[in-house]
């Protein structure tokens, strides 16, 4: 068990460095709300889940779809070919 959340610890800390990073970049913070994660692993939506952002699992890495499912992402698309699509999903 410890072993497990030790490994996830570096990927909140990720998480919390960019945000640093944007509210250097753009000279405001970002709430939650404005931030969205996407990536292809848990350990992607568990850094989404540790900021309160919105997670989007992508299905393109090692990771299948039904794999990813079970970390339950806010968004779980197959790819981004249809960019289009995802943009409107996604209200961006």
């Amino acid at each position: 068990m410890f072993d497990r959340l030790a490994a996830q610890e570096p990927q909140d800390e990720l998480g919390r460095f960019a945000r640093a990073r944007a509210k250097e970049k753009h000279g405001r913070e970002f709430v939650a709300s404005e931030i969205d994660v996407i990536g292809d692993t848990p350990r992607d939506i568990a850094c989404g889940k540790a900021l309160g952002a919105r997670t989007i699992a992508v299905a393109t890495g090692r990771w299948g779809r039904d794999d990813l499912a079970k970390h339950q992402p806010d968004f779980l698309i197959d790819d981004l070919s249809n960019v289009e699509t995802i943009m409107d999903t996604l209200g961006w």
